[in-house]
C-alpha cells in the first residue's frame, strides 16, 4: 500500500508540473509504467 501511496504521490506532482506536452506525457508515462513494475505494482 506504502509504495501506491508513493507512486501516486509523483504522479500528481509531475502533473502539477508538467509543461502537457504529448512527448513529455509520453516520455513520463513510460518512465512511470517501468517505475510501477519494479514496485511489483504492475505486470
Amino acid at each position: 500500500m506504502e509504495k501506491k501511496n508513493v507512486l501516486y504521490a509523483l504522479i500528481c506532482v509531475a502533473r502539477e508540473n508538467a509543461c502537457y506536452d504529448v512527448n513529455y506525457m509520453e516520455w513520463l508515462s513510460h518512465n512511470y509504467r517501468v517505475l510501477a513494475e519494479a514496485m511489483q505494482l504492475s505486470e
